[in-house]
């Protein structure tokens, strides 16, 4: 490229380029450009420095959009996981709700079983079982239940108080001189058991038995007598079994009518025989219903005999002794 003035040739003033026309201001000359290779290869190199400018400019731009796409792809995407995650985390509580739900209705399912296998009552006589056998650490240590479950005891022990009652007052006539005669007293029917109580103490177990005795007389209204008979230091082996030497001992209190040999008052003889052993504590025992009377053959009728024959006796001897004086 050749360089040329730029000043008007005419009047010397400077030249400004319209289009392809350089034109003076001052005189209005206007002159065309002479171009040559060396123009036309800088106004192409120019043009292509243009066109790579421009290039440059829309790959940056492309670049920054494409950058910025991926920014909001990233953004969308972290979005995404965090909202995955916030899904998974509440169908794991879900899941983790839904598991411990079922174990709890598992869970108190078996408790429900194993209380209703507790409060059944086989159960419940297998565990008294078991515990009577193994926590025993006494022979003295039962309860009433052992007593009242022992029927061979219940039988032995009642018929022992039956054969001592009779011993002592089938035979026994109880005679008063009342108002210038004599009046005898005999027994009426059978001796009856209507009350029994378990007394227990540290080294010493007792079971009373208390029994009620009616009385006649000739022309007077009949008397009962109560009396209180016992079995001492009773124990429970390992199989349950009531162990006891069934010897019968009489208690029927201090305030004991000696004439009659028992109490006229039956509650005043619980006062004394069962309140009154302070040493032990009691509770009442339940007899068998076979069991509270004397199932041996009322001696009654053989008493009336007995008692006018008595009668005969003593008039025959009153005829004696007036023939005699």
């Amino acid at each position: 490229m050749k360089l040329q003035s730029l000043n008007c040739p005419n009047c010397g003033s400077i030249l400004t380029q319209k289009g392809d026309s350089m034109v003076c201001k001052s005189c209005g000359s206007a002159f065309a450009i002479d171009y040559d290779d060396s123009d036309v290869e800088y106004e192409r190199v120019a043009n292509e420095s243009e066109r790579l400018q421009q290039e440059h400019e829309h790959a940056k731009e492309m670049l920054e959009k494409e950058f910025e796409l991926k920014e909001q792809a990233e953004i969308r995407r972290a979005k995404r996981i965090r909202a995955d995650a916030r899904k998974s985390a509440l169908s794991s509580s879900v899941v983790n709700m839904i598991k411990s739900l079922i174990s709890l209705i598992i869970v108190g399912g078996i408790i429900f079983g194993v209380y209703k296998i507790m409060s059944s009552k086989d159960f419940k006589d297998k565990i008294d079982k078991a515990t009577s056998t193994t926590t025993t650490k006494s022979p003295y240590d039962f309860s009433l239940k052992d007593i009242e479950a022992d029927r061979s005891f219940m039988e032995n022990a009642t018929a022992a108080v039956f054969s001592t009652v009779r011993s002592e007052k089938e035979n026994d006539k109880i005679r008063f001189y009342d108002e210038g005669k004599w009046n005898e007293w005999t027994l009426k029917g059978n001796p009856e058991i209507y009350d029994a109580y378990f007394l227990k103490g540290k080294k010493d177990n007792r079971v009373y038995f208390f029994v009620k005795s009616t009385y006649k007389c000739k022309g007077e209204k009949d008397t009962v007598i109560y009396n209180a008979y016992y079995f001492r230091k009773i124990t429970v082996d390992e199989n349950g079994k009531v162990k006891c030497d069934y010897q019968v001992r009489g208690d029927s209190g201090d305030a004991v009518n000696w004439n009659w040999g028992g109490q006229f008052d039956k509650d005043q003889m619980y006062r004394e025989v069962i309140l009154g052993n302070t040493d032990y504590t009691n509770e009442k025992l339940t007899v068998p219903e076979d069991l509270i009377k004397d199932n041996t053959k009322s001696s009654e009728k053989e008493s009336e005999e007995t008692t006018e024959s008595t009668e005969q006796t003593e008039e025959t001897t009153k005829k004696k002794k007036k023939k005699k004086s």
